[in-house]
Formats: C-alpha cells, sequence, structure tokens
C-alpha cells in the first residue's frame, strides 16, 4: 500500500510540473498555494489569463481525481502501520493512531470535492466561488495536515524505543515534522518546507515498513 501511494503521489507531480503555474509569495507549488492560503486572489495568479487557464484548471483537476485514490492508499497504510506498531510494541494504546490516519484521508477527500467545486465553478464562469468556500477548503486541508502530524508525534515514543539508527532518524524526521508544523501555524513561509518533510517521511516509513522488526520478548512467566 505504502509503495501505491507513493506512485501515485510521484505520477501526479509529474502531471503538474508538466505545466507552468504562477504561485503567489511564499509558495513554489499550486496545491499548496490552494491548501494554506486559498482566496479569489490565489486562485487568479494560480490559474493565470487564457489560454493556460483553461489548460491549468484541467491539470488541478486531475490532480484532485489522482489525490483521491493517494488518500484512500495512504489512510490505509497508516491505519494498517498503527495496528502493526501496536502489535509489536504489545502497547494498544497505539491503535488509537488509526484515528488520525483515517481522519487525515477523509479530510483530504472532503479537500478534494471542494477544490474540484471551486475549479469547475471558475472553469464555468457561471458563478464565482464565495469566501466560504475558500475558508472550508482551507479547514478541510489544515484538519488534514494536523491529523497527519498528530499521527506521526503518536509513532515516535515506537520509533524512539526501538533503539536501531533507522528508527532513530525516522523519530527525529517525526519530531522535525511536529515542530515545523507549528510554525506553519505562525508563517505560511514554512507550509512548503513542512510539506516537503511529510512526504520525506513518508518515504522513509514506506521503506522502513520493509525492514524486519525486532518483535520485542515475552516477559518470563512466573513459576
Amino acid at each position: 500500500m505504502g509503495m501505491g501511494a507513493l506512485f501515485v503521489a510521484i505520477a501526479m507531480d509529474e502531471a503538474l510540473r508538466r505545466v507552468p503555474f504562477e504561485t503567489p509569495s511564499p509558495f513554489w507549488q499550486p496545491i499548496a498555494a490552494m491548501q494554506w492560503a486559498p482566496s479569489a486572489k490565489t486562485m487568479e495568479i494560480v490559474l493565470g489569463a487564457k489560454p493556460e487557464r483553461a489548460q491549468r484548471i484541467q491539470v488541478l483537476l486531475k490532480a484532485t481525481y489522482q489525490d483521491n485514490i493517494f488518500a484512500v492508499i495512504y489512510a490505509l497504510f497508516m491505519s494498517v502501520l498503527a495496528i502493526q506498531v501496536a502489535r509489536f510494541s504489545r502497547q494498544r494504546s497505539y491503535f488509537y493512531l488509526v484515528i488520525p490516519g483515517l481522519v487525515a484521508g477523509l479530510a483530504d477527500l472532503v479537500e478534494n470535492s471542494i477544490t474540484q467545486d471551486v475549479l469547475l465553478s471558475l472553469e464555468s464562469q457561471v458563478a464565482e466561488p464565495s469566501g466560504t468556500d475558500y475558508a472550508r477548503l482551507h479547514f478541510f486541508a489544515q484538519i488534514k495536515w494536523a491529523a497527519v502530524t498528530i499521527y506521526f508525534a503518536g509513532v515516535m515514543p515506537f520509533l524512539w524505543s526501538r533503539g536501531g539508527m533507522a528508527e532513530h532518524l525516522l523519530g527525529l524526521i517525526s519530531g522535525l515534522v511536529v515542530v515545523m508544523w507549528f510554525l506553519t501555524q505562525f508563517s505560511v513561509a514554512w507550509a512548503e518546507p513542512y510539506l516537503a518533510t511529510v512526504f520525506m517521511l513518508f518515504g522513509a516509513a514506506v521503506v522502513y515498513c520493509w525492514l524486519p522488526l525486532r518483535v520485542p520478548a515475552s516477559p518470563p512467566a512466573n513459576s
């Protein structure tokens, strides 16, 4: 599942890179600008004028459809990983990490639906998206990233308890994700570095799942 999510994410990124986009400062990716600073002004900059506007709308719509697949896969991956962590650590509290994993995926699906409505409205030019539409888009995007951050913050104790170099590296990146998420709450300039760190961590977590895990020994039975 993790590898499938990575393949979808790479395909989505490659499709977006084929079309030149303008983005408002401090963003350099259109999706990031739309999630962290959604507004009529942002959309005007990202979509630009004719004839590029129609092409950009279609590329972004396709990206949201691909992202729906990505959201389902990564939510399942995060849920399965949480269950595996709970099993290997023999601590039931890790089962609760399934919740933010699923919340992230669901929020992503809702965010994509709102984004599609906004893009289709701008394409048809029948009705302009309202401020409420942009506020809803921002709300669900922030719910998604908060859930992702909570998830990896919750995994950190397990990683540090393993004691291996790979686990400590993942733990450090997880901590960096948490710190950078807090920084984004004060300045959107941290949004792009935060997103890059999240995807780096996700890729590292997928690789980590292929490594053999040491199952903790069972406590000795009382004689």
